[in-house]
C-alpha cells in the first residue's frame, strides 16, 4: 500500500475513534446532567402496543405523584425523544411522557396503511388512557408540537374529560390555507432568485389543494 494511502486510512481511522470518544463523553454529561437522585421518581423506557403497533415511550420525573404530562412529537415521523433533556425541568414539576409514534424512531417500522391522522389521535387517545389507568390519575396535560398539535387539539376534542390542559406549540391552525400560503410563497422566492429550475417544478405541480 502507497503511503498516501496508508496515512488516508490512518486518518479516517483516527477521526471514527475520535467521534465514538467524542459521543461517549456527551452521552455521559447529559446522562449526569438529567440523572434523577430522588428516591420517589422514574426514569424508564417502555414498549407499549397502542393500535395493534408496538410504540415506545419514555417516562420521567422527580416525582412520580406529581401531574401527567403526554408530549406528541411533530413531523410526522420527527421523534424528539433524543432531545428530552432539554426540557428537563418539566420533569421536577410532572411526570413527562415523551412517545416515538408509529413509524417514528422507536416505533419504526410501521405498518404504511395505518398512516393516517384518524390512527394517531386514537393512538393518543389509548395511550392517555393507559397512562391514567397505570398512574391512577384523573386527568393529564396534553402538549403537543407543529404536526402533534394537530393531533392533539383533535385528541383533546374527542376525550375532553381526559385532560386538564392543553399546550400547542406550533399549533396548527388552518393547514389547507397554510399549504396555499407555502406554495405561493416558495414559488415567489424561486422567481426572486431567478431559480428557473424550482419555478418550473412548482408550476408543474400547481397550487394546493392535493389530493
Amino acid at each position: 500500500m502507497k503511503p498516501f494511502a496508508i496515512a488516508m486510512v490512518g486518518g479516517v481511522a483516527a477521526l471514527a475513534i475520535f467521534l465514538l470518544i467524542f459521543r461517549w463523553l456527551e452521552q455521559s454529561r447529559v446522562a449526569r446532567k438529567i440523572a434523577s437522585t430522588s428516591s420517589n421518581g422514574i426514569a424508564s423506557l417502555e414498549k407499549v402496543r397502542l393500535g395493534g403497533a408496538d410504540q415506545w415511550i419514555l417516562i420521567r420525573g422527580w416525582d412520580r405523584t406529581k401531574p401527567l404530562l403526554l408530549f406528541v412529537h411533530g413531523g410526522p415521523g420527527f421523534p424528539e425523544m433524543p432531545f428530552a433533556h432539554v426540557n428537563a425541568d418539566l420533569e421536577k414539576d410532572f411526570v413527562v411522557v415523551h412517545w416515538d409514534q408509529r413509524g417514528a424512531g422507536k416505533s419504526y417500522p410501521a405498518p404504511t396503511d395505518s398512516l393516517d391522522v384518524a390512527q394517531f389521535v386514537s393512538d393518543t387517545r389509548e395511550l392517555g388512557g393507559l397512562l391514567l389507568k397505570r398512574c391512577g390519575a384523573d386527568e393529564l396535560l396534553l402538549c403537543g408540537h407543529s404536526w402533534g398539535s394537530l393531533i392533539g387539539a383533535l385528541t383533546v376534542a374527542r376525550d375532553p374529560d381526559k385532560f386538564f390542559a392543553y399546550v400547542g406549540i406550533s399549533q396548527f391552525v388552518d393547514a389547507p390555507e397554510s399549504e396555499r400560503m407555502m406554495y405561493w410563497f416558495a414559488l415567489a422566492q424561486a422567481e426572486q432568485t431567478s431559480n428557473t429550475q424550482a419555478s418550473r417544478e412548482l408550476e408543474n405541480i400547481g397550487p394546493p389543494p392535493y389530493e
